[in-house]
């Protein structure tokens, strides 16, 4: 069970899979919401920058059943670039799992990549 917020976010749009077996934004049947993100005064240096990265990605794992990992940001990964800010996201446990979470810039689209180790298991835009 996940006791995360629920989160009145938009469905994330253009899911493209590498594999049927991994889906961002969790198991959920009513389709992929993106959860709570991070406002602007959440910290005094860094909210602004932080701001619209998701607080957390669970992450759906369907080769044995249906199992929700949940990936929590790894602030020492955030960078800022011109067109773009990036974060990974890693799960709490040990796991080959990680999400990578681009953010562009002029249209503050998201671009969600989750990995086994360094194999790309899917795609989601939006």
């Amino acid at each position: 069970m996940n006791s995360q917020p629920e989160s009145s976010a938009a469905p994330i749009a253009n899911n493209s899979f590498a594999e049927e077996l991994v889906r961002p934004f969790g198991c959920g049947a009513s389709g992929e919401r993106a959860p709570e993100t991070f406002s602007p005064d959440w910290h005094p240096q860094l909210g602004a920058r932080l701001s619209g990265f998701p607080r957390y990605v669970p992450i759906c794992i369907q080769e044995t059943g249906r199992l929700e990992v949940i990936c929590w940001p790894d602030f020492a990964t955030f960078f800022d670039e011109p067109d773009s800010r990036q974060m990974m996201y890693y799960p709490a446990e040990e796991s080959a799992i990680s999400v990578r979470i681009i953010i562009g810039a002029e249209d503050g689209c998201w671009r969600v990549f989750a990995y086994r180790d360094a194999d790309l298991l899917s795609v989601a835009e939006g």
